[in-house]
């Protein structure tokens, strides 16, 4: 920076609009891709976390337009779809036989975790549907001695056998 400084010092010193030099700077040391003021880390620090995948998968894409292909290349924009994806994501498309990351376009990788997701969010409300009916369908053991009412609190129980005559 220093050596253009030096070598347009005379005509910058005469510039009266800062704009005009601003524009000079910008013409000189910012990519044309780039959007001045968007550091092009706001892609890289993109990540799947606790989002939908393709909420992640959206907001990855808006921050790679907003910085320029130039920026952030075709490649890196998959390895970053792919790598900072959920853990169980990514294990469940590095586990596929034949997976090529580096000739499957953007589209059909974004198609494919899609689909992977969908199947992992599809396991996981199975199992927990699992989970809960089995703790619904289980009965209580009660005692031979002990009333039906005696799982239900004092007041309940009470309440119960006044209901049905038996108190």
């Amino acid at each position: 920076m220093a050596a253009w400084w030096n070598a347009g010092r005379t005509e910058f010193l005469k510039l009266e609009v800062w704009e005009t030099f601003a524009k000079q700077i910008r013409s000189r040391f910012i990519a044309q891709g780039l959007q001045y003021g968007r550091p092009p880390y706001i892609c890289f620090v993109c990540a799947q976390h606790g989002l939908p995948f393709l909420q992640y998968a959206a907001d990855l894409a808006d921050a790679r337009n907003a910085l320029g292909p130039i920026v952030i290349t075709a490649a890196i924009y998959k390895y970053q779809l792919l790598f900072h994806a959920h853990p169980r994501l990514l294990f469940r498309i590095m586990t596929i036989p034949d997976f090529d990351l580096e000739n499957i376009s953007f589209d059909n990788l974004v198609a494919l975790m899609s689909i992977k997701w969908e199947s992992l969010v599809m396991e996981a409300l199975e199992a927990a549907c699992k989970v809960k009916c089995r703790s619904l369908l289980r009965r209580p053991q009660y005692d031979t001695h002990e009333e039906p009412t005696a799982i239900l609190g004092e007041n309940q129980g009470a309440l119960l056998l006044n209901l049905h005559g038996a108190a």
